[in-house]
């Protein structure tokens, strides 16, 4: 079944522009003007991705994504005029996967958006709920932390921590090469498939976000170390892989 990719959008022309797009690449566009009408569209629909933008008539994309990320960890594209950096790194820490400005090239939007689809976890709409991981699965263990790669979800003491796709296939990779550093360009183009291009923020956004919910989660703030003029290391002074 083909993708369906929610369109929160209120320019008109804009809005026409994307279904297009998204149809001459086979998928299945629904398309919203408001937030309201958005978040209604969303509890109703099975939808894969969202490309949400950020100044809407009735509440602002920002509000949207927090809604929504309190309850499901669906993929979500902004797509925005609003190229301030401030406004990108915003838009991130409240858990969008990616963040692309107006005007923006088609190709590289689409190819946003299969990387995202790709790359989202098995159970993009469930609930963040308190259930307890098999013990009969591929996770790695560090003390109270468990990285479950099946479930696609991390846990400290048997509760989930609630990270992004992003945020969760960042730690993935970096905890299955413990101790190796892999520089921020490697890095990105394994999370994007694609090349940083020089701009890595998203990435060093994403990884900022990762570390503070480790540490508010588990209490310790050195799982992911920066390796000044390399890149990032998960570092592991004893794991413990279940295989």
């Amino acid at each position: 079944m083909n993708s369906k990719i929610l369109i929160v959008e209120d320019d008109l022309d804009i809005q026409q522009f994307l279904e297009d797009a998204l149809e001459s690449y086979g998928f299945q566009p629904i398309s919203c003007a408001t937030g309201i009408s958005a978040l209604q569209t969303f509890e109703t629909n099975d939808i894969d991705l969202i490309l949400l933008d950020v100044q809407l008539p009735d509440m602002n994309g920002f509000e949207i994504c927090e809604t929504i990320r309190k309850f499901s960890n669906i993929p979500i594209i902004f797509v925005s005029c609003l190229q301030d950096g401030s406004d990108i790194i915003h838009g991130l820490e409240l858990g969008g996967d990616d963040y692309v400005t107006k005007p923006f090239d088609l190709h590289q939007l689409i190819a946003r958006i299969k990387s995202n689809l790709r790359r989202a976890p098995l159970y993009n709409r469930q609930l963040m709920t308190n259930e307890k991981p098999p013990l009969d699965i591929n996770q790695i263990i560090i003390e109270n932390l468990k990285i479950n790669f099946y479930l696609q979800k991390v846990f400290v003491n048997d509760e989930i921590v609630p990270l992004s796709n992003k945020e969760f296939l960042i730690l993935s990779i970096l905890a299955q090469n413990p101790n190796k550093v892999l520089n921020n360009h490697e890095l990105y183009t394994l999370i994007w498939g694609e090349e940083s291009l020089g701009d890595t923020r998203t990435l060093k956004v994403h990884i900022s976000n990762l570390r503070k919910k480790l540490e508010e989660y588990t209490g310790h703030s050195n799982f992911i170390r920066t390796v000044r003029g390399l890149g990032y290391q998960f570092y592991l002074a004893e794991k413990n892989r279940n295989e």
